[in-house]
Order: C-alpha cells, then structure tokens, then sequence
C-alpha cells in the first residue's frame, strides 16, 4: 500500500520562517517612519481644521473668537465674550499624544490666537514633531495658512 504523506518537513517550514523574519526586520523601519510621518500629518490637519473652524465662528458671529490650548497644546478651546464672560463654543482634543507642538517662538506657554469678527487673526507659527518628522504651520494675520516640511520656515 503506498501512502502519500502530506504536509510540510521541517526544513521547508524553517526556511519559510527565516524569509518571514528577515522581510520582517527590513519592513519595519519603513513601517515606523510611515505611522510617525501619518501621525504628524493628522495632528497638523487637525490643528488646522480647528483654526477654520474658529475663523468660520468669528464670521458667522461677527464677533472676535479666540482659540486656546491647553493639556501641552493637545487640547483646543474655542470662546468667545457674551456680556463680558468668557463663553466656551467648542473643545476639541488631538488625537495623537507622540507629536509635540510648539510655537516658534520656543516659548512652553500655551497658545492663544485671536480672530478678529473680519477673519483675520495674528501671526503664529507651530513647530510639530516626533524624533525625525518635522513639520510647520504657519497662520498668516490674513487667514491664510501653510503647510512647510522645511525646518527653517519657522524660525
């Protein structure tokens, strides 16, 4: 009687193993710098998205809305004066924690940016990064912003 085995020997599952491995070690480097680069980008687009939205209120308001962090730049707060008192319009908190954001001018104070119920705001520039991912934000007094990978456009 002639049985026919199936199944895989030892060598074939150990080479298969090792090509697995060393695929491995080369894709993960490029795998890291892929989530670190995809996170520094959210957290600029987020950043970005909530001064429109708070330029958006100051129009549709037309009144001065001022945009706030806090939480080591991680949370933002809108508000705006009703009789005097500050009133909360929206908080809003980024969704990664890895990325550090820090205004050019190197200060570790939070920041605060005023619009105007014109929709121009003050200049201000935010340095994002983690380990080698770099990127800039500018916001111009005109409302326009930018987007800047070189690290010396926020000096």
């Amino acid at each position: 009687m002639n049985i026919k085995q199936q199944g895989f020997t030892l060598v074939e599952l150990m080479v298969t193993v090792a090509i697995v491995i060393i695929l491995s070690i080369i894709a993960i480097p490029s795998w890291t710098a892929l989530i670190r680069d995809n996170s520094i980008n959210v957290a600029v687009n987020q950043v970005q998205s909530i001064y429109q939205l708070t330029r958006s209120e100051a129009l549709k308001r037309n009144e001065e809305v001022t945009l706030t962090s806090s939480n080591n730049r991680l949370t933002w707060t809108l508000t705006n004066q009703v009789s005097g008192a500050d009133s909360t319009i929206k908080t809003i908190s980024l969704a990664t924690e890895q990325v550090s954001i820090v205004p050019s001018a190197g200060s570790d104070s939070e920041v605060s940016l005023t619009v105007q119920k014109t929709g121009f705001a003050e200049n201000e520039q935010l340095e994002f990064t983690w380990e080698d991912e770099y990127r800039c934000l500018s916001i111009y007094n005109s409302g326009q912003i930018q987007v800047s990978t070189d690290s010396g456009d926020c000096e």
